[in-house]
């Protein structure tokens, strides 16, 4: 029995130990993976920025903010759900004081998918300090767990670029979507971006939405109903607050395969001329 005790406090002692030594390793947070360095960035470097992208894989991956200028950030992030990227302006356009210009992506009317909120909730409140939806609280409290008992992860590190943006390469994998429509996630949608137009509204800030191109032959869906609905998003949004709004969903000019990582995402090629077409057609 003493023998057993004796092993057990020296374990515990050389775990203490060890937690000791760990605590003492160099670690670079703000290099610790994307949200890190975006929400850094924005700390230190807010009123620098004259155009501001929100969104998520759809601006991270699809969208190259280096054709637009320097004075250009990307601060969306891969699934990101709407009510971020509202806190988000909440927070930092009163520190803005030379941002002219939004940009929000607006995606294919889908809802939102249950894999996905888990880690986009405890990424947001671990890396940018950002509390979950109101639609979410009942998975909250498995991030608040979960922010206590993390401490380094040494394994993940940043992807983006110093923009944000994240090239997808120029590799065509040729994925295919399926696109059913979800009125419910349709309306909080719009709720989300009626919020956002306000946000610039107040602060006298250009508000455009776009809506991505996608490779239509990689997509099953319903191409008349996505687009009245987007439509009609928008119409709703702008009798409320100023939005201007442009759909690219099946442009001809991107249609080509070359220019897909899969059906929904744009790679580099891609990325880099969609965002030339949007710098020419909002007079960036």
């Amino acid at each position: 029995m003493k023998k057993f005790l004796r092993d057990t406090l020296t374990t515990a002692a050389f775990a203490g130990m060890l937690v000791c030594v760990i605590s003492m390793i160099p670690y670079n947070t703000v290099e610790a993976n994307n949200y890190s360095y975006k929400s850094h960035y924005m700390d230190t470097h807010a009123g620098d920025i004259r155009v501001l992208l929100l969104g998520n894989s759809l601006f991270e991956y699809s969208f190259n903010p280096h054709v637009v200028g320097d004075s250009v950030f990307d601060l969306a992030t891969s699934a990101r759900y709407i009510h971020y990227d509202v806190e988000l302006a909440k927070r930092y356009l009163p520190r803005m004081e030379h941002l002219e210009c939004v940009i929000y992506p607006l995606g294919l009317p889908e809802g939102y998918k249950e894999r996905f909120k888990g880690p986009c909730m405890r990424d947001h409140y671990r890396y940018m300090h950002l509390d979950p939806p109101d639609e979410w609280k009942h998975l909250a409290a498995s991030v608040e767990w979960d922010q206590r008992f993390h401490y380094k992860n040494f394994q993940r590190g940043r992807l983006c670029d110093s923009l944000g943006y994240q090239s997808m390469g120029t590799g065509v994998t040729g994925g295919r979507g399926v696109i059913v429509i979800d009125s419910l996630s349709a309306s909080l949608n719009e709720a989300y971006l009626v919020e956002m137009a306000k946000c610039c509204a107040n602060r006298g800030v250009r508000f455009v939405v776009v809506t991505p191109p996608c490779n239509t032959s990689l997509m099953v869906w319903n191409e008349e109903e996505v687009q009245e609905m987007l439509a009609q998003m928008m119409e709703s949004v702008n009798r409320q607050y100023p939005a201007e709004y442009i759909s690219y969903l099946d442009d001809d000019r991107f249609q080509a395969d070359s220019l897909y990582y899969d059906a929904e995402h744009l790679n580099h090629r891609g990325a880099t001329l969609f965002a030339q077409q949007v710098k020419e057609d909002l007079g960036l």
